[in-house]
């Protein structure tokens, strides 16, 4: 029997699954599981029950710890173990205790949480990330075209994906002086890794499962300038669009790309929009940008609902009816369109696109199986001057009146002109569902 659990628009998700299920920690012997508890921003009435006299900044990391172990019956297990095992309160408000799942029922009817996640163990898995990019097995070996013996003379930067909140990047006042060129690319949010080569011609690749806006890229050395004022130039958005809408379909070696065993074209959940090409995405054409924070508070009320938003945002004040109704999630103006597919009440998504080249003429151009029937409104775009926006709708539908359900359509969408090719990958999802905002907290069995 599997339980819901909702509270100020968040969920959890509990019931007495079986310790044998894939991936769920088993309870111990006092049937405890360990779960991440996300709560709302506390207001500083809240707060300061918590906060001893003199306010210093211990004791303000201690009042944050002193408000997460309220939330708990105790302060140790039955078995003698503490409860709260991480507290929380820069990135996101919430903790990490030992619970069992009646009393985490009792947890989510208090006032501030919003969702919980049991622990899960994850077991390694390879993405055979060498023969993906096309890297030599033995050391002494390199690829045709490749510069060096076995990568000698290349520069390596790894940047890993975690945040430090102290980190000068961090700072309201700007991420301060650059005292590296691998600094000034990621610090602007993006995780990767950078090679950079000696020699004048460079190579892209991408990392499976990395997100679309998380490049491996390979570039010649003189490029760095370029790359550190393009990273600083635009905001996080118009990059990963300048990214994404120039990227190549084929690999290094002009041919599909393929999965991480190179046994099977990869699907665009494992390739995203493809290999970033740097100098097509210096001059991208036209970009797919945010409009403003105000688009990102609507998708999060579409999509989480209120209880999220006062979080995400750590406004307690912030409300959904401030901000215009997002009817559906394929409504936030990304660089890339997931739909439902059905035979009938298609599914319309617009898009905005910013012409940030000359003025030119775009037509449209859309690649897709024949089970599915799209419809591009208008197909042609005229810009007269740059930083000129125009809006497009896409409507798709089934050709067939019995679509499989959880089959999964995979084309693009792409917009051309005398200069510029803009592509964006369109996946249609038959049985795709949307999700349903929480308003209040209750159980369903």
């Amino acid at each position: 029997m599997m339980s819901s659990i909702h509270g100020g628009g968040g969920e959890f998700v509990g019931g007495q699954q079986q310790e044998e299920e894939e991936g769920l920690e088993p309870a111990d012997a006092g049937g405890y599981r360990k779960y991440l508890v996300l709560l709302a921003t506390p207001s500083a009435a809240e707060l300061n029950k918590f906060v001893k006299d003199g306010g210093e900044e211990d004791d303000v990391v201690a009042a944050h710890r002193a408000w997460h172990q309220s939330f708990l019956p105790s302060t140790r297990t039955s078995l003698g173990e503490p409860r709260l095992l991480w507290s929380y309160h820069t990135g996101v408000y919430g903790f990490a205790a030992r619970l069992t799942e009646d009393e985490l029922k009792v947890v989510s009817g208090k006032p501030g949480f919003i969702h919980a996640l049991p622990n899960v163990l994850y077991s390694l898995d390879t993405t055979h990330t060498p023969s993906y990019l096309g890297l030599p097995n033995r050391m002494g070996e390199s690829p045709d075209g490749w510069p060096g013996d076995g990568g000698r003379g290349m520069i390596v930067g790894v940047i890993d994906s975690g945040i430090d909140p102290t980190h000068p990047s961090m700072a309201d006042h700007g991420p301060g002086e650059v005292t590296s060129v691998v600094d000034a690319v990621f610090q602007s949010g993006a995780v990767g890794v950078i090679l950079v080569s000696p020699q004048q011609e460079g190579y892209t690749g991408r990392l499976l499962d990395s997100g679309p806006d998380r490049p491996v890229v390979l570039i010649p050395y003189q490029e760095f300038p370029r790359l550190r004022d393009y990273y600083f130039a635009m905001g996080r958005q118009a990059k990963a669009s300048a990214q994404m809408t120039t990227a190549d379909v084929v690999d290094n070696r002009g041919l599909r790309i393929m999965d991480e065993h190179h046994d099977a074209p990869a699907s665009v959940y494992a390739a995203a929009a493809g290999h970033v090409n740097l100098r097509r995405a210096m001059d991208p054409g036209l970009l797919y940008d945010l409009l403003g924070d105000e688009e990102y508070s609507s998708f999060i009320c579409a999509t989480l609902g209120e209880g999220p938003l006062k979080n995400i945002s750590r406004d307690v004040h912030r409300k959904c009816s401030y901000f215009p109704t997002m009817s559906h999630p394929w409504d936030l103006n990304t660089p890339s369109i997931v739909v439902p597919l059905r035979p009938t009440n298609p599914p319309v998504a617009v898009r905005t696109v910013t012409n940030v080249g000359p003025p030119e003429v775009y037509t449209v151009k859309v690649e897709m199986p024949p089970e599915v029937r799209v419809t591009v409104d208008p197909s042609i775009l005229n810009f007269t001057s740059t930083w000129m926006q125009k809006s497009y709708q896409i409507i798709v539908s089934s050709t067939g009146n019995n679509p499989v359900e959880g089959k999964v359509y995979q084309g693009t969408v792409t917009w051309s002109s005398n200069l510029h090719s803009v592509r964006i990958p369109l996946v249609a999802v038959v049985g795709l569902g949307e999700p349903q905002p929480s308003t209040g907290w209750n159980i369903h069995d």
